[in-house]
């Protein structure tokens, strides 16, 4: 399957995250705070044939839920370190297996990394640890249950800064 990776308005994402991520719950419920917040970008992978979305993943700053010097993350340029999160990541379920995934999380490291992120995060379903440890993240934490969803852990791993020119 041929893809564009691109932004998407957030609104486009939500069909995807709910067949994919929350099918059990109402539509409403993907609808995620952060959405409409400036610096939130949401990226899809969009089907070339068909101009159908089948990866999504969503990226906006937000404090890490750990203090960042405990889990050895060198704090950035002025002594900070600016943290953000990976929400809504889901590929339609025909799609898996086929780097989608892989292509749409890229494009957020990209995203973080250009914004001047220092670090990206999530809540990571438990099925989906081998995943984010392929592309770089470490686990924080205990395991926890989100009801209704299933087990969770904190994953996060450092962005290399964007080099000028």
């Amino acid at each position: 399957m041929e893809v564009d990776v691109e932004v998407i308005p957030t609104v486009e994402s939500y069909p995807l995250r709910h067949a994919v991520l929350r099918p059990h719950q109402s539509a409403a419920e993907v609808v995620w705070e952060n959405d409409d917040e400036p610096g939130t970008a949401t990226y899809g992978a969009v089907e070339r044939a068909g101009r159908s979305i089948v990866g999504v993943a969503t990226v906006f700053p937000e404090p890490a839920p750990f203090d960042v010097t405990e889990a050895g993350v060198p704090k950035g340029a002025g002594g900070a370190t600016t943290t953000w999160r990976l929400r809504g990541m889901a590929t339609r379920p025909d799609a898996q297996g086929q780097g989608i995934g892989t292509s749409v999380l890229k494009a957020v490291l990209d995203h973080v990394a250009a914004a001047g992120g220092d670090l990206l995060w999530c809540n990571a379903r438990v099925s989906a640890v081998a995943f984010y440890k392929r592309a770089g993240f470490r686990t924080w934490g205990p395991e926890w249950v989100i009801s209704s969803i299933g087990p969770h852990v904190v994953m996060w791993r450092w962005i290399e800064p964007k080099s000028a020119g």
